[in-house]
């Protein structure tokens, strides 16, 4: 059985470092980078879609990076084991999500 504490993911706010987040101590960090990229970040969910332990989420982030107001749309891939939420991943496009998934469109 997994746990939060096994967890892991990436993200496109910290893609430059190439950094996987791991766990509770993962999520943290991974907040800290955002909240430091980003003043005030927002995420809207735009669509979800699921598939057995599988997970497709196109949502969009606003926030002010340097004074500037930026919107992204990206998509989100998710896989669940035991009914818990195992790994994800954040892509620019919703091919890159559905093929980590091994699914094509």
């Amino acid at each position: 059985m997994h746990g939060v504490r096994d967890v892991e993911f990436t993200s496109l706010v910290a893609e430059a470092e190439g950094t996987t987040f791991r766990a509770h101590a993962g999520v943290r960090v991974w907040w800290e980078t955002v909240r430091g990229a980003f003043r005030e970040p927002r995420w809207e969910v735009l669509e979800i879609r699921g598939v057995r332990r599988q997970v497709d989420r196109k949502f969009r982030l606003r926030g002010t990076l340097a004074g500037v107001e930026v919107a992204q749309t990206m998509w989100q891939a998710a896989g669940l084991q035991g009914g818990k939420l195992r790994w994800w991943a954040f892509f620019r496009t919703e091919q890159e999500a559905l093929e980590a998934l091994g699914l094509r469109k």
